[in-house]
């Protein structure tokens, strides 16, 4: 049955081979709206997540953390002005106000280091294991020599 319903990301109910999955489409729909209410996605989903999570595969930083090289100038704004808010909290002995900033520094300096890394990777070649055009020219070179 759920093979079905996930079949049917790609069509319709209608369209839905019942020769492949068993139930019809509208069996399948019908199990479908029957689980949505029985929350058994939200259910399953979790179960995912915990799964994941106990296997140390589940990544839970907030989307919303993944910056774009645009954001680069503000967040140098934002560096400076936490810097600037660290020496006035150390310099009246706001120890708690400190340790909070310093918490947003290091975040605003993972964020710029985030956005370095993407830029050399995008600057930097992927190596997908084809030959170089230099490398088959030396290879078809070699071939040619081994024949005479």
């Amino acid at each position: 049955m759920l093979a079905a319903i996930v079949a049917v990301m790609g069509c319709t109910w209608q369209q839905l081979p019942s020769t492949s999955f068993g139930p019809s489409g509208a069996t399948a729909h019908r199990r479908f709206a029957e689980w949505s209410k029985a929350r058994v996605w939200a259910k399953l989903h979790r179960l995912v997540l915990d799964e994941l999570g106990s296997r140390g595969e589940l990544d839970w930083r907030c989307p919303v953390l993944i910056v774009r090289p645009d954001e680069r100038p503000r967040l140098e704004e934002i560096r400076e002005n936490l810097h600037a808010r660290i020496t006035e909290a150390e310099r009246e002995g706001w120890l708690g106000d400190v340790e909070q900033l310093t918490v947003s520094l290091t975040a605003t300096h993972d964020k710029i280091s985030q956005i370095d890394a993407s830029e050399r990777r995008k600057s930097s070649p992927v190596f997908v294991g084809m030959p170089t055009i230099k490398q088959l020219a030396v290879r078809e070179a070699q071939n040619l020599n081994k024949t005479d």
